[in-house]
């Protein structure tokens, strides 16, 4: 049994930052150096294998919004875990704007590297009109 204790931090790491606001701006090459070669990633309700497919399908997905904004508003470290939420607001080209709260769960490498093997991102998929849900492919 572990006795691995998740601790509520200050401040949001460096690295997570940067990480989320290279997704916001939509620099997904940028943001792949946080991934493992064999990251795993629940988004919403896919699944996705390998940083490749990872970076194309939620690229795909955010590069369909005029804006795309994570705000992280409370994070949670552990021995090898990082625990964060807070709200994820996108913005359509005809203005319609909707803010859903998110919570993602990462699994980080053992080598201190600072790269997520196994996440998970959980936000209200429904919030999302149908038509820019994300096309999942290799």
């Amino acid at each position: 049994m572990s006795t691995n204790q998740l601790n509520k931090l200050e401040s949001i790491p460096a690295w997570l930052g940067d990480m989320f606001s290279r997704i916001d701006k939509k620099d997904f090459a940028g943001a792949r150096k946080y991934m493992a070669d064999n990251v795993i990633m629940e988004f919403a309700h896919y699944n996705l294998t390998g940083p490749d497919q990872l970076i194309k399908t939620v690229g795909e997905f955010d590069v369909q919004f005029a804006q795309y904004h994570h705000s992280i508003e409370q994070v949670w470290q552990g021995d090898g875990v990082v625990m964060f939420g807070g709200h994820l607001t996108f913005v359509l080209d005809d203005g319609f704007s909707h803010a859903t709260p998110f919570w993602n769960i990462f699994i980080m490498a053992a080598d201190n590297t600072q790269k997520v093997v196994k996440g998970s991102a959980i936000f209200d998929m429904a919030t999302v009109p149908p038509t820019y849900w994300p096309k999942v492919t290799d």
